[in-house]
């Protein structure tokens, strides 16, 4: 119950909304990293293994290897912030007959339809934001003085490129192809190569088909019933409704179908794998936290999300709000492949 301008904290009945079917949330990339500021500073080492090599030194002289301090940057961004508020009136609960039902609508049946379908806002711009940084390495920040963060030109380093040659009648081409650029990644990626746990390759519809049902796919599975779970040109695996998603035979390679038009709007390629490091690797980072609406809020610490009511001085409206702010840092720009399937 709200009685005068008191604050009623609706979180918990936004964290009851289901968050299952997105799919870069439920995949899971980013370590989250709370701040308390609305400015964060973003740093970029400039790693390398050159230096982490013994050499062979005399036993009795004062020869020794020296281990080189790596250099880095540091940039001061601000942390893109986004706002969704509602009102509830008078008129919006007297009289009305809550749908399906017989019973009158009551201020806590809209607090929930209002926070259900603020869950579906953030949790779809939370993927939006994760599919440009993953996808594109890019941050879209209107708001800000930023405007468009991209981290390509921001740490120096471009995605790498490869083609699949899909239609290929080499019964090995396919696989030797996604071997070559397992084996770019691992050697880009140097220091951070054991944190690697799996290569993600999200492909595009046409890029899935061309090479589920390329010539090596199929020689491969000539012989394997087409009930077979693992016989991926007849069968493959749901990772979420809808999602659908294959492993390249003896590789820690996932392929998965992507429809969703708010992470197709971001891949300029057929296709691109990213590599999905273990976590606490810190290699893509998801920033959060600054609340900017309610001096209430400036004591809870940062959260990925606030969601709370209050009802206005004259008490004739109720406004349900809900913020947050998002940053996804890429520092595995260079890691990651763009590919064109052929």
């Amino acid at each position: 119950m709200i009685i005068g301008n008191e604050v009623v904290d609706l979180a918990p009945l936004f964290e009851l909304n289901d968050s299952r079917n997105y799919l870069l949330s439920t995949l899971d990339f980013t370590d989250p990293v709370p701040v308390e500021s609305h400015k964060v500073a973003v740093s970029q080492l400039i790693e390398s293994n050159e230096s982490l090599f013994n050499h062979p030194t005399s036993r009795f002289s004062s020869e020794h290897n020296v281990t080189k301090r790596e250099n880095g940057e540091e940039w001061l961004i601000e942390i893109p912030y986004f706002l969704r508020e509602d009102l509830i009136k008078p008129q919006d609960v007297q009289g009305k007959r809550k749908a399906g039902s017989s019973i009158e609508e009551t201020l806590p049946d809209l607090y929930a339809e209002y926070i259900a379908k603020h869950n579906v806002a953030f949790q779809r711009t939370k993927e939006s934001i994760l599919a440009a940084s993953l996808f594109s390495g890019k941050t879209h920040t209107p708001k800000t003085d930023d405007v468009l963060i991209d981290y390509s030109t921001l740490f120096g380093v471009s995605p790498m490129t490869a083609t699949v040659d899909a239609s290929s009648t080499n019964t090995m081409t396919v696989f030797k192809q996604f071997d070559q650029m397992h084996t770019d990644m691992i050697a880009k990626a140097q220091s951070q190569a054991a944190t690697i746990e799996r290569v993600v390759v999200f492909c595009k519809p046409a890029a899935f088909n061309a090479i589920r049902y390329s010539v090596g796919m199929v020689n491969a599975f000539q012989y394997a019933s087409p009930v077979d779970d693992a016989n991926v040109v007849f069968n493959v695996r749901s990772l979420l409704p809808g999602v659908t998603t294959f492993t390249i035979p003896g590789t820690n390679i996932d392929l998965i179908k992507v429809t969703d038009p708010l992470l197709l709007a971001h891949m300029t390629a057929d296709a691109v794998a990213v590599p999905k490091f273990a976590k606490g690797a810190g290699v893509y980072k998801s920033i959060y936290g600054a609340p900017s609406s309610s001096f209430d809020l400036l004591s809870q610490g940062a959260k990925e999300y606030y969601s709370y009511a209050f009802e206005s001085n004259r008490g004739d409206a109720v406004h349900v709000v809900t913020e947050n702010s998002s940053l996804v840092v890429n520092h595995g720009v260079g890691f990651s492949v763009q590919i064109t399937v052929a």
